[in-house]
């Protein structure tokens, strides 16, 4: 389907219905039901501007309400790797139904699922996700700080009003009193970021497990 110049991409619920229920199954094969729906979402979702969240307004779902179900459920997995690839797949699926969730999570003793679940809070968007992404911004850990930041930056880019004061307002505290001259440093570019220049800092990626 097309919306003026961008396709508006979908998904095949019967492949989604597929993976959603494997999710019933336990380690590995639980563990290829996530990377494969994640992957689907990568597929249907990329980094299409217009199938993304903005500051303002959350990304669409791709998600059933049975099948958020079941993601939902998995998110409380002993094991931290399935809870990472469940956020994974909840940024690239999922939407505003899955943010409470997910601002849960951001709270999660691992800090690679907090990594993964910024991130996923950030591809999703909306006042709900940037009130989690500015609370990661206090994380213990200095990479879910810088990300999270980052992230803040990124959803606010370009954009003005009543929104956009208190994440600028958020970053500028952060730069000035971090503890970590890392997240000092990434909240800076974030604050370029607003004014429309290229961010310079990397953005960590966690480590395999």
């Amino acid at each position: 389907m097309e919306v003026g110049d961008l396709k508006v991409y979908t998904v095949n619920q019967d492949e989604i219905a597929q993976w959603v229920n494997l999710l019933e199954e336990q380690g590995p094969a639980r563990l290829r039901a996530l990377s494969r729906l994640g992957r689907i979402g990568v597929q249907a979702r990329g980094h299409r501007p217009l199938q993304r969240g903005s500051l303002r307004t959350p990304a669409l779902s791709f998600l059933t309400p049975a099948h958020l179900a079941r993601l939902l459920e998995a998110l409380s997995d002993p094991a931290p790797v399935v809870r990472r690839e469940t956020a994974f797949v909840l940024g690239e699926l999922g939407g505003e139904e899955a943010i409470s969730a997910l601002g849960r999570l951001a709270t999660d003793p691992n800090a690679d699922v907090r990594l993964i679940t910024v991130d996923a809070l950030a591809k999703i968007g909306g006042p709900r996700a940037v009130q989690a992404l500015t609370q990661a911004a206090h994380d213990d850990n200095e990479l879910v700080r810088a990300r999270a930041v980052h992230a803040l930056g990124q959803l606010a880019r370009g954009e003005e009003g009543p929104d956009f004061a208190p994440i600028r307002e958020t970053l500028a505290r952060i730069q000035e009193g971090d503890a970590s001259a890392y997240v000092r440093d990434a909240a800076g570019e974030a604050l370029v970021t607003l004014e429309g220049e290229e961010t310079k800092v990397p953005v960590p990626v966690p480590e395999p497990l």
